[in-house]
């Protein structure tokens, strides 16, 4: 698999996009799973172009976890200054949103307990509220109680 920068993340992004938009939400998911895939080797790979880890901001322990507006991902992606926790999160929130639209409830409480367990171990190595920690475990609820 060839390395994914940030504008081959934003072009598939914007392709999952126009599949949403045309009502495919599973061609949009398609397109998403390959980005988490081609994330996941790039960690792997240890070919990061992405920033820090994670660079906490204001109000992070306060907003909800998967919203997709609390900050502008499409702005820091193309920027290439998202960080590893942003990128990854926004990729969840994604998903999340497309397997809601589907109904597929499993399959989100899969990949966000997936992200937990992955992510829940690297957040102890940083300086980052209980708010947000407890955020991340009440994400399954929230999105089983929406749907």
């Amino acid at each position: 698999m060839k390395s994914t920068s940030h504008f081959d993340i934003f072009l598939k992004e914007s392709l999952a996009n126009s599949f949403e938009g045309a009502n495919l939400p599973e061609d949009a998911l398609i397109q998403f799973d390959e980005l988490e895939a081609s994330f996941f080797q790039v960690m792997k790979d240890k070919t990061l172009w992405f920033g820090k880890f994670m660079e906490p901001s204001p109000k992070d322990d306060s907003l909800p976890l998967l919203s997709l507006t609390k900050k502008p991902y499409r702005d820091l992606i193309l920027a290439n200054t998202i960080s590893v926790f942003d990128i990854r999160v926004y990729l969840l929130a994604r998903q999340c949103h497309l397997l809601a639209q589907m109904h597929r409830i499993t399959d989100i409480a899969k990949k966000v307990s997936f992200f937990l367990s992955a992510f829940g171990r690297r957040l102890r190595d940083f300086e980052v509220s209980p708010a947000l920690v407890h955020d991340l475990y009440l994400v399954i609820d929230t999105r089983l109680a929406h749907n």
